[in-house]
């Protein structure tokens, strides 16, 4: 009998390697989504320090100069908190759209797996049918072999 062949192996091993790039550029993409909350939480702490070095101490002047760099400063700031919160956004939307592949390839993967484990226990039934067989004919063949020695 022919050794069992899975016609589908290719697609099986293509959505194995496949489905091992996704997960390293799933483990890519999480870093930079976390490497972007990093970089907004440094901006927020930068905002706040700069708070805290405004605020007027008690019996100082009022700084006219100090108070416009200051609010140029708190401007950019705020602009670059935007910019990285648009960043951080499409980071977790590409992050999400690679999880989403990832989980058909699995799926599709499994279907697969599925499909040759049946092929197999089909292969496997039809081997043990063959085998039966031929171990019925040897049976046989050695009843009428005895018969044959006892007329």
């Amino acid at each position: 009998m022919k050794p069992f062949v899975f016609k589908l192996q290719r697609s099986l091993d293509l959505k194995l390697k496949e489905e091992e790039y996704l997960k390293t550029e799933l483990q890519q993409q999480c870093e930079k989504v976390e490497e972007c909350e990093l970089y907004v939480k440094h901006n927020k702490e930068a905002m706040a320090e700069a708070i805290k070095k405004c605020k007027p101490q008690q019996g100082t002047a009022f700084d006219l100069d100090s108070r416009m760099i200051f609010s140029h400063f708190w401007q950019r700031l705020q602009e670059k908190e935007d910019e990285l919160y648009e960043h951080l956004s499409s980071e977790r939307e590409k992050e999400q759209e690679i999880r989403e592949q990832l989980h058909k390839t699995m799926n599709e993967r499994k279907i697969l797996e599925k499909l040759r484990d049946k092929h197999l226990t089909a292969y496997q039934k039809e081997v043990l049918s063959e085998e039966q067989k031929v171990l019925d004919e040897m049976a046989l063949n050695r009843f009428i072999a005895s018969n044959n020695k006892g007329e």
